[in-house]
């Protein structure tokens, strides 16, 4: 949706004269695709409810967002999604259209309003000026950290367990910060009694602009406080980002702090490519014309952990098993022959 169009739906369906008031000082475009998936181990399999196996279904959503920002921090949204799997049940009524206002949600089914109700703010919005050089992005980030960083860490009770050029990793018993730089992607998670209950890991790619926006993101939710336990995964695939600052003082400058965002490295496409089959454990890699034949590869986590190793692959034989990995992102890199490596995501 343009600019123009964005705006004056707002002002004919009158969604707040406080808001309109503002001054809108970005527009953000961009696509969405959700997955949601549910592991159960086998041991609960078995007492699954009629209820749990419908609540534990997969879900698969693509959506298009359209956005206003505004200099106080508020977001006008529209969001249009459809559902590539249909309904779960016939009796449902999806959503074809979502707005969002920092005051109201309206849902809207066949294009026709379904429900509306107010919402109220919890915490007023942070000004535009702090978030909009990097929304839906990042800086790129700058390693290793310095020992004064390093020191002041270690005293709020973090064990540093790599700081180098490539890989920051630290951690406490409650959580852990994890930050690839060559691979652009940064994770969190979350322990308890030892257990990794929560984890996110982001993913960053570069615009036309050359700025880092997403790329991707899964987030894992081990649920262990019901019955039946099991694990959420949750998949967000972002695509063709387009953020238009509106207002010059609000696009990543030497002024606010930002040109550091930018990254002037050329773009270097790779000569093998790798996708997971479905949900099966299978990895295809998609050769060039450019690649070699033959390839040997070994199979990395994000923390430089060989996972696999010495996998023969080859035009002709182009699969291999991941056998017990899980969910995450690897790397496929190649000891045989000067390539560059390749990313995929597992989802188990």
């Amino acid at each position: 949706m343009n600019k123009r169009k964005l705006i004056l739906l707002i002002w004919i369906q009158g969604i707040g004269i406080s808001l309109f008031a503002q001054l809108p000082v970005m527009q953000v475009n961009f696509e969405l695709e959700t997955s949601v998936t549910y592991m159960v181990d086998s041991e609960n399999q078995q007492s699954l409810t009629s209820y749990d196996k419908i609540a534990l279904m997969p879900t698969d959503v693509k959506e298009v967002h359209s956005e206003i920002i505004f200099d106080n921090g508020d977001i006008f949204s529209e969001i249009i999604p459809t559902y590539p799997n249909g309904k779960l049940e016939d009796w449902q009524s999806l959503p074809s259209k979502v707005i969002i206002t920092p005051t109201s949600r309206e849902i809207y089914v066949a294009d026709t309003l379904y429900s509306s109700y107010p919402v109220t703010q919890v915490t007023r919005p942070i000004p535009a000026i702090e978030f909009a050089p990097l929304y839906m992005g990042t800086a790129a980030w700058n390693l290793p950290m310095p020992a004064s960083v390093v020191l002041a860490m270690q005293a709020d009770g973090y064990v540093i367990i790599e700081n180098t050029a490539d890989i920051l990793y630290y951690k406490n018993d409650q959580e852990a910060y994890l930050y690839n730089i060559g691979e652009m992607i940064e994770e969190h998670a979350e322990y308890e009694n030892g257990i990794a209950v929560y984890q996110e890991t982001t993913a960053y790619t570069k615009d036309a602009n050359g700025y880092y926006v997403y790329d991707f993101s899964i987030e894992r939710f081990l649920k262990t406080h019901r019955a039946p336990c099991y694990e959420k995964v949750v998949f967000k695939k972002y695509k063709n980002i387009d953020r238009e600052y509106l207002m010059p003082e609000y696009t990543p400058s030497e002024k606010n702090g930002y040109t550091y965002e930018q990254s002037s490295e050329e773009v270097v496409y790779p000569q093998i490519t790798a996708q997971q089959i479905g949900t099966t454990n299978n990895i295809e890699v998609f050769f060039t014309e450019e690649a070699p034949d033959l390839l040997i590869v070994d199979i990395k986590d994000l923390y430089g952990n060989i996972v696999l190793n010495d996998v023969e692959l080859s035009r002709e034989n182009n699969l291999f098993t991941t056998e017990s990995l899980r969910t995450g992102v690897y790397n496929i890199i190649v000891t045989n022959t000067p390539v560059e490596s390749c990313r995929f995501v597992f989802i188990q």
